[in-house]
């Protein structure tokens, strides 16, 4: 646990110089994190839109594929992607619905542009992206444009929605501080699963879109079985054990509360949300190692 914990402060040093922090993450994944064989490339980088140097791990593709230069991974290149193909689309298209969404996205492919550029291309001061993480690829890059709001949740019960610790804003998900219809898009990356109460944050989510807003959102999914929980209404475990996943900003992992199955699309239609997965094929010269299952909820 002492090498993760010395890498973390490392990481909260560098904060503000993002390329050398780029290449501390790059070499401790690289070389300091087990994995199955160690293998690099060169490939194009649809998150930072440069010619870059690789590393990922042949059997855990998701989460490895780290750019050299701004550290996204094959799910943070996938998802830049995706949010660059919605910010033009929404931009342009005011009034969407799942099909003619899904249309426009197979249409438009944004690689070569990294994405900070593309959104700031929009020049909207009526754009107003949130993502409830201050860390990974997409919050570094995204920190650049005026109109984007990162936030944090502390396990604190002093601390209220809008509220800065640390130059952090705090929020919580189950009871956002955003006025309602404010938001016009919306990201979470493997959150959902550690939120207590995640029919409360779909609720919150479909209430602070605008009209026609989008959460664009990964989470783990057993395709073979519907969604369960770990937990009942009181907080007492209900299922064998308690599952953790690796978490940055706490040593003991973050909890996880939910397992999403193959119903998500049906409950997340249960909110007012028109959903469907998408995902860009295979291309390791732009640095799409596997398919990543990403779920796009349109606010009907």
């Amino acid at each position: 646990m002492i090498l993760p914990q010395i890498a973390q402060k490392i990481r909260n040093m560098l904060k503000w110089f993002p390329l050398l922090q780029s290449f501390f993450n790059f070499f401790y994944k690289a070389f300091f994190i087990p994995s199955s064989a160690r293998k690099f490339k060169l490939a194009n980088c649809p998150q930072c839109g440069k010619k870059t140097l690789l590393f990922y791990d042949p059997l855990n593709l998701r989460e490895t594929g780290s750019c050299i230069l701004c550290s996204a991974t094959t799910r943070y290149k996938s998802m830049a992607e995706i949010i660059k193909r919605l910010t033009i689309i929404k931009y342009f298209y005011k009034d969407l619905n799942e099909l003619v969404l899904e249309k426009l996205l197979n249409k438009v492919d944004l690689s070569e542009y990294s994405l900070i550029n593309v959104v700031k291309k929009i020049n909207s001061k009526s754009f107003t992206i949130y993502e409830p993480s201050t860390l990974g690829a997409i919050s570094n890059s995204l920190k650049k444009y005026p109109n984007f709001i990162n936030s944090e949740y502390f396990p604190d019960p002093k601390m209220k929605g809008g509220e800065y610790y640390n130059k952090v804003r705090f929020e919580d998900l189950q009871n956002l501080s955003f006025e309602s219809n404010s938001i016009d898009l919306l990201i979470t990356q493997d959150v959902l699963e550690h939120i207590e109460k995640p029919d409360l944050a779909f609720k919150e989510i479909f209430r602070v879109l605008k009209p026609n807003g989008i959460h664009v959102f990964t989470v783990p999914i057993d395709d073979f079985k519907k969604t369960f929980s770990y937990f009942d209404n009181e907080g007492n475990l209900i299922q064998d054990k308690e599952v953790y996943h690796v978490d940055p900003l706490r040593s003991e992992g973050a909890k996880v509360y939910t397992q999403f199955g193959k119903d998500i699309l049906e409950i997340l239609n249960k909110y007012g949300f028109s959903s469907f997965f998408y995902s860009i094929n295979i291309n390791p010269d732009n640095g799409y190692l596997c398919k990543i299952n990403i779920i796009i909820s349109i606010k009907k």
